[in-house]
């Protein structure tokens, strides 16, 4: 027997909204479009609806500079309280490359030739800005200061295009003095003399760094401005290295130290030099940076407005959210970034996870890496060691024997071990974890080409019903009434299995959700559910007395009120085709909505039917608004290796980056 199922999986990143700005202005009386914080005017504090400052706020921080003004942050590394180095850490979201990029437009001086029409943008990009107002600052410092700017983000873990990623720092870092120096007797060719693009096989050149800090004195003739930026992808990256190439972090140490640091750190001529990450910074990188003073930014308030935020808006960031408590900075970083600093080595989670399988030896390594490892703003730069295209499956272990208890614990190991990588694999696991746990799936029997399932009853994991089915559970899941209907889901298919009791603790929480709002479509949501009962009863599966029993005999009274064209009533219900529809919302940010299909074949793919549900295409936008969800992640679940997924990225063109790809998994015996 072949035991296997099928993952059709279309992994979202950066979702964006799909409506106009106009229907998201911030004045807008529309409910439904309550809380989506796009607005088409300039506000003076970040918009917060209800005490709530959500993901969109801090979307304009990262892509609308003009939203923040940043009067404090620059004045601030002026100040006696920013150290000659300074790292700042901050979450991703939290405005960190935005504030360096308006710095060093704010502070570097124009290029020759242009100075007159650079001059004139940066008066303008800055005019709306408090710091405009200070003549004397703007006087002194107003393109008064070569800015050096570094940028570590798009650094690859593999050490062969790590070679070719520092040599392209190095050119980006030297573009304003190549600018300035092109053309002018050859001094260009004088100031890179030393400077080697390419990176030698031994890692022995450290004057590049020296070079390169010596080129901005000479062209600027005063002391410069470093901003490092994406400090932690570098880091965090190579220690990912370090476990599968023992020695690679020492290589990564000296060929940055020797390059970069050695010339920066160390030159007289560099003012400040400022650093963002979303890790402490740890190992033997100390050897370069020790005696850097360093300032976590959600300890220290005042900081925190140097990023734009007021005090009012940090104590409101995440109020209401999941029952979010900790209104203070630190706890703003665990909820938007999606985890917690820790310490030890549980700090670079993902080393531990691979000798998690490598001990186990549940798959080969080499096998286990070509599985892609996924953080939203690095995914172009993966293309280059990844193949992202649909061939062929791959497999994710699931070990023989597990109960839903264990992959479970799996798939929670696995994602809290990588807070800050959100592996797919995690996120599947706990797919599995949950089919396993409605009976979506217990025992195969057949054929690859013909399958039949078993739908499991109630004893086979009746601790962990008595453990996941609970109102509290399910409303930490499904915390608005929109979607109420979702849960009417898993009642309907709890009536199919004939487990009542486990459709009366979903219609329960339904009725809690839907009694306590004012959803608009409540009368729909009651429809939608009353029509598949109906159909229910016509065809005899389920007895009058078991509707009174139940106390939904409501829903045969009145036939006129069944809404026909609606997509939950048409789909059948019959042992032929069973379809279900599943949201599960984890705590880290990333949406999945399953889509189980298993029966007679379709003309299109499990995904493909999701999406083309017209209930789904307004439901995600209510979604991201509602909660903080930053990635989604479709799963169409299938018992059939033919039913091969077609893209479906066109469907969703809200939505900037997508992987998707049809995954083997293995399931227990």
């Amino acid at each position: 027997m072949n035991n296997y199922v099928y993952l059709q999986v279309f992994y979202l990143l950066h979702i964006r909204l799909p409506y106009s700005e106009a229907t998201l202005h911030g004045n807008s009386t529309d409910k439904s479009t309550r809380g989506l914080h796009v607005t088409t005017h300039k506000p003076s504090t970040l918009a917060v609806d209800n005490g709530n400052l959500t993901y969109f706020s801090f979307k304009k921080i990262r892509n609308s500079p003009e939203y923040v003004d940043k009067t404090h942050f620059i004045k601030w590394i002026f100040s006696p309280s920013c150290a000659r180095y300074q790292v700042i850490l901050a979450p991703s979201k939290f405005g960190k490359s935005t504030n360096f990029a308006m710095l060093r437009e704010f502070l570097h001086p124009a290029h020759y030739g242009h100075s007159d029409s650079i001059k004139s943008r940066q008066e303008k990009l800055f005019q709306n800005l408090e710091i405009m107002k200070d003549t004397k600052f703007v006087a002194k410092h107003l393109m008064k200061h070569p800015v050096m700017y570094l940028d570590f983000t798009p650094f690859n873990i593999n050490p062969a295009h790590f070679q070719d990623d520092l040599a392209d720092l190095l050119r980006r870092a030297s573009d304003p003095i190549r600018t300035m120096t092109s053309g002018k007797e050859n001094l260009d060719k004088a100031l890179f003399a030393n400077i080697t693009w390419r990176i030698d096989a031994n890692w022995s050149r450290p004057s590049d760094g020296r070079a390169l800090s010596f080129a901005y004195n000479q062209v600027y003739n005063g002391p410069i401005i470093v901003l490092i930026d994406g400090l932690n992808a570098l880091l965090s990256r190579s220690w990912v290295m370090e476990e599968i190439m023992p020695g690679h972090v020492s290589l990564v140490v000296e060929a940055i130290g020797s390059y970069l640091f050695e010339g920066i750190f160390r030159n007289p001529n560099v003012e400040k030099i400022l650093m963002t990450g979303r890790t402490r910074i740890a190992g033997p990188w100390k050897e370069f940076i020790a005696d850097l003073q360093y300032t976590n930014i959600f300890d220290d308030a005042e900081l925190a407005s140097c990023f734009g935020f007021s005090e009012f808006d940090v104590r409101r960031i995440g109020a209401g959210v999941y029952g979010l408590t900790d209104y203070t900075l630190n706890g703003i970083k665990q909820w938007f970034d999606g985890y917690s600093v820790v310490s030890g080595e549980k700090r670079y989670g993902f080393y531990p996870l691979v000798k998690f399988f490598k001990d186990r030896e549940y798959v080969p390594l080499s096998d286990y890496l070509e599985i892609p490892i996924f953080e939203l703003r690095h995914l172009r730069n993966f293309t280059r060691s990844v193949d992202l295209s649909l061939q062929g499956p791959i497999t994710i272990p699931v070990p023989e024997g597990n109960t839903g208890d264990e992959l479970w614990d799996l798939g929670m190991y696995t994602i809290e071990s990588n807070r800050r990588k959100n592996m797919i694999e995690g996120h599947l696991y706990l797919v599995l974890q949950y089919l396993y746990e409605i009976g979506v799936y217990s025992k195969l029997s057949g054929n690859a080409t013909n399958m039949t399932m078993e739908v499991a009853n109630l004893q086979i994991a009746q601790d962990l019903r008595k453990r996941i089915y609970t109102v509290q559970y399910i409303e930490f899941f499904y915390k608005t009434p929109e979607h109420a209907q979702l849960l009417y889901v898993h009642a309907l298919s709890s009536l199919t299995q004939k487990n009542y009791t486990l459709f009366q603790t979903f219609a329960q929480s339904v009725q809690r959700l839907l009694t306590r709002s004012t959803l608009r479509n409540k009368e729909e949501v009651l429809v939608v559910m009353h029509s598949a009962i109906q159909n229910m009863y016509k065809k005899k599966k389920i007895s009058l007395a078991k509707l009174k029993l139940l106390g939904v005999t409501s829903c045969i009274k009145n036939t006129k009120k069944v809404a026909g064209d609606n997509n939950f009533s048409q789909e059948k219900t019959d042992s032929q085709h069973v379809k279900l529809d599943i949201l599960v919302i984890t705590q880290y940010d990333v949406g999945i909505l399953i889509g189980v299909e298993y029966g007679e074949k379709t003309s299109q793919s499990v995904l493909e039917n999701m999406v083309y549900n017209d209930w789904y295409k307004a439901f995600y936008g209510d979604l991201c608004s509602r909660y903080t969800v930053q990635k989604m992640c479709l799963v169409g679940v299938s018992f059939d290796s033919h039913n091969s997924m077609t893209s479906v990225s066109y469907l969703f063109n809200s939505f900037d980056l997508s992987f998707s790809k049809t995954i083997r998994v293995s399931l227990p015996s």
